[in-house]
């Protein structure tokens, strides 16, 4: 598996990528990973906090990095948030859309960002993915937090059958 990086500032299509920006309290910079075609996105604040393992961070499904930036405002401690393939900045790549896809390359940024353990986060789908990378690389993760996630699938309603975004009943209403 080829894995590179692509330094701040790699993307010359948007006016932000690169620059530094400042919230109350904190530095926000923004990167790129590259893991193998895939190219993700991520942002970073405090970058310079190095006491406590960074927090890697997770957003939900139809989200992205910049759920976090409100938060980052309140720690004092080195964070990345991670625009997921085909969510944010991060474009839509042909395949590898199951959750082992998404936890490659979460593993892939810990690894090449030079995060050591830090301490994983997702926020309700992105849960499923921080999961699972604890869950299959318990030597990236010095600890796990997830918000809003089921703690077992979703059931569904008798005589339904699944639809892209929630369940349709066969029954007539």
């Amino acid at each position: 598996m080829k894995v590179s990086i692509r330094g701040i500032g790699f993307c010359p299509s948007s006016f932000l990528v690169g620059r530094t920006h400042k919230l109350p309290n904190t530095t926000r910079r923004e990167g790129w990973v590259q893991r193998g075609s895939v190219d993700l996105h991520y942002l970073e604040w405090n970058a310079e906090a190095a006491e406590q393992p960074a927090l890697f961070l997770l957003h939900g499904l139809s989200s992205n990095a910049r759920i976090w930036d409100r938060m980052a405002q309140h720690l004092d401690r080195r964070l990345i948030a991670l625009d997921q393939r085909a969510h944010g900045r991060s474009p839509l790549p042909p395949a590898g859309f199951g959750i082992d896809g998404f936890a490659a390359d979460a593993v892939a940024a810990i690894t090449r960002l030079g995060l050591g353990r830090p301490v994983l986060a997702g926020h309700s789908w992105g849960g499923a993915v921080a999961l699972q990378v604890a869950a299959t690389h318990p030597e990236l993760a010095s600890g796990l937090a997830i918000v809003a996630f089921p703690a077992q699938p979703f059931p569904r309603p008798a005589g339904a059958r699944a639809r892209r975004s929630g369940y349709v009943t066969n029954k007539a209403a």
